[in-house]
């Protein structure tokens, strides 16, 4: 088996919804988008300062690369009264953050220190006042009001049933009426809806937010591709910044990438998918992706097995490197804000994703070498599961790819002309 073949064979079989019906899909969105429609309503009945006039759809489901089933949803909702100018003055702070102050400091006095309004979460703070942030305030309404609104959502092909609330995320149950839907996707039911509060950015903050950005992405970040979320400037951060958002940017990037490109995001969610937590960042996927393609402005090949290999080398060397720039910021490392542990600990996740970066473009780059029947897709797909289980079994830091590696290639090696048909490896 070729491995242009292989990853064709992933992208036709492991890729597509497991439910078929398009208007029970439609009906699920709608559902969702009703149920989101209610929290909102409820949340400025509550507080007329939660007002939210816009959800605007983010993440895998609306990029059209979401795989196997529509489990997931992502919105942003819009915080019209924070948004206002009038209410607040925006100012640049940390690299890729703002920070917010209130020109009527009594209208909004509980989410104030002094003069900086806090709408991120934030290490805790020693003050006399009473104080919570914007953004802790927003997911205790959002859990009260998830117990007022309608819980059961009428659709024609199914119902929606609210389950519960937890951070910003909405837990939803989706009650099929179709046997087939049933039959053929009995682990389908339970969907994470994440609702992100945002504030809009005034056009001048705009303007001084695209000095930093590459020129090509700047009809992005000018569609009402950038917003300010409660994400501090760092993990524990005591500073009261937030960081500027380009989910909306990246969606409508996606949306306009070919579909061999598309392909090969989808083919590396499943990849990754398989090896669990071992392998890739999502976000380090989708940033390598959108490197790819408007930052090397890769002109498609035809191969789909060219671009994910380019896009594996890239992942790999970013992680040995210890720096994934930020496309919209491209001084910024990706994850310079999601680092927890020490020193060693956060050596040993670069050391993991680059090493394993490197194990699956050996296990692609020999695929042809092992002699699979050509209906053999699940049994090539558990070289993956196999590696992830047998990487679960050790905890040794450093010694962990050394071995794996020395392992997978003698594997490979054996393999390399053999007549078999079955992956046991490890």
């Amino acid at each position: 088996m070729s491995v242009e073949k292989f990853l064709l064979d992933i992208h036709e079989h492991k890729c597509p919804f497991g439910i078929q019906d398009e208007n029970e899909i439609e009906d699920i969105e709608s559902a969702v988008k009703d149920a989101i429609k209610n929290i909102c309503e409820n949340l400025a009945s509550k507080d007329p300062r939660l007002y939210m006039s816009d959800a605007l759809p983010a993440g895998g489901y609306y990029e059209e690369t979401k795989i196997e089933n529509p489990n997931e949803f992502d919105y942003m909702v819009v915080c019209d009264n924070v948004s206002l100018e009038t209410e607040f003055k925006m100012t640049n702070s940390c690299q890729g953050c703002v920070t917010l102050s209130p020109h009527h400091r009594e209208r909004w006095k509980e989410f104030c220190l002094g003069e900086a309004f806090c709408f991120a979460p934030t290490k805790h703070v020693d003050c006399s006042e009473a104080f919570i942030s914007f953004n802790d305030y927003f997911e205790m309404v959002m859990k009260y009001a998830c117990e007022e609104v309608e819980k059961c959502i009428l659709k024609t092909t199914g119902n929606l049933h609210l389950v519960g609330a937890g951070g910003k995320s909405l837990s939803v149950g989706w009650e099929s009426f179709s046997n087939e839907t049933m039959k053929n996707n009995p682990d389908f039911g339970l969907i994470d809806v994440d609702i992100m509060p945002c504030i809009r950015i005034p056009e001048d903050q705009i303007n001084q937010i695209l000095k930093e950005v590459p020129s090509i992405l700047h009809k992005y970040v000018r569609k009402d591709g950038c917003h300010i979320v409660p994400k501090n400037c760092g993990v524990f951060s005591e500073h009261f910044c937030c960081q500027v958002s380009f989910s909306r940017c990246e969606l409508f990037m996606i949306r306009e990438m070919s579909q061999h490109h598309i392909k090969c995001y989808k083919i590396l969610k499943v990849i990754s998918k398989t090896l669990s937590a071992l392998c890739f960042d999502s976000y380090a996927i989708k940033t390598s992706i959108l490197h790819h393609c408007y930052i090397e402005g890769c002109i498609e090949s035809g191969y789909i097995h060219s671009c994910i290999l380019n896009i594996l080398e890239y992942l790999k060397e970013t992680s040995r490197n210890k720096f994934l720039l930020n496309i919209f910021l491209p001084s910024k490392n990706v994850w310079e804000h999601s680092m927890v542990g020490t020193d060693a600990e956060i050596s040993r996740f670069y050391k993991a994703q680059a090493g394993l970066a490197d194990l699956v473009i050996e296990i692609l780059m020999h695929i042809s070498e092992i002699n699979i029947h050509e209906y053999s897709l699940q049994s090539c797909l558990n070289l993956f599961e196999k590696l992830e289980r047998y990487l679960g079994k050790l905890s040794n830091g450093d010694l962990v790819f050394m071995q794996v590696e020395k392992k997978m290639r003698t594997f490979l090696r054996k393999r390399k002309g053999g007549r078999h048909n079955r992956c046991s490896i490890l």
